[in-house]
Parts: structure tokens; sequence; C-alpha cells
């Protein structure tokens, strides 16, 4: 199943990041989310989005969520705890141990792992069970398409709740393709 949304403004992308929350403030073993894109195509907005509508994660209970791109990682002490991983700087096809023990946290279950540029790291570190979120486009108005690998009833649930009527903003554009 893929899923893909255009979002035509910021409070779009904040609604994104609202739905995902839920999604991922609700599961016991939320699958981590690898963001695709080029520079500018909104991934870490999106991750500041979604971790500032899970709980605990607003400026006000002191987090603040940045781009970890000269650090590697940002942790984000949220409820679940968010491990929030910029791999730009890893050449291509690289091995990092911090990321790959992130990897195995996440898949017990024990926090939610965000990755920007995830095509940068060695395939076999890649999780097990992940969504991949494509982001396209700039400005205003851009792309953002889901799929999933073993992760079985989110991106059910994504649709569901994309589609649902008591968001702040209806998306104009969801395409569900099975």
């Amino acid at each position: 199943m893929t899923i893909a949304v255009t979002l035509l403004s910021m409070k779009d992308t904040a609604t994104l990041g609202f739905i995902l929350a839920k999604i991922y403030g609700a599961e016991l073993l939320p699958p981590p989310l690898l963001l695709q894109g080029e520079p500018g195509a909104g991934k870490t907005t999106l991750a500041r989005c979604l971790v500032e509508n899970l709980p605990g994660g607003r400026p006000e209970d002191g987090v603040e969520v940045s781009s970890p791109s000269f650090t590697l990682c940002n942790a984000y002490a949220c409820s679940p705890p968010v491990l929030h991983f910029d791999l730009y700087r890893l050449e291509e096809n690289s091995a990092n141990e911090d990321f790959e023990e992130a990897v195995g946290l996440a898949e017990e279950g024990t926090l939610l792992l965000l990755v920007e540029w995830p095509e940068r790291i060695i395939k076999n570190s890649l999780p097990q069970k992940f969504i991949l979120l494509e982001l396209s486009g700039r400005g205003q108005e851009r792309q953002a398409a889901f799929s999933g690998w073993n992760a079985p009833g989110f991106l059910e649930k994504l649709a569901e709740l994309a589609q649902g009527e008591n968001l702040p903003v209806i998306f104009t554009d969801i395409r569900i393709e099975k």
C-alpha cells in the first residue's frame, strides 16, 4: 500500500505531523520513520511537527526539535522517546555503530526512530520494519508519499486518520494505492 498526500501549506505539514503523532503515540512498537527528500523538502519540519504533537514534546516541555545534521543524532524526551538521526554527512553505504544501536532499541519498542537521509547508511543496517516517507517539492506545495515494510496496520491507520473529518485541515489530494 502507498499513500500520497499533497501538502499545500505549512499548516498541512503541521497537520500531517499531528496525524503521525496520533499513530506513533498509540503504537506499542512504533515502526521507525525514514524521511527521504532533497535538501529543503521538509524532512526536519515534519519531524518537528511530529515530535511537538507527542506527549511531552512541546518547547514548553523543554523539547526543542532541530536538525541533527552536525550532531548526527538528537534525542527528545517525549512519549515515546525519540531519536532523530540526520545521516546526510555520512558517506554513502556507511556503517554507524550509534545508528545500529538505535535500530536495536527501536526494534525492542523502547523508542521512536526518525531518520533523515536513510539512503546514506548501509542497507543491512536499516530496521527490519519501517515506514518510508518520500518528500518532494519546495516552497509551500510538497508531495508526501508513504510506503511501509513489515509494518502491518500502520498505513491503514494513516489513511483512516488522513481522511478524517476532525482535522484542523482536510487534505485536498490523498491517493491510496493497494
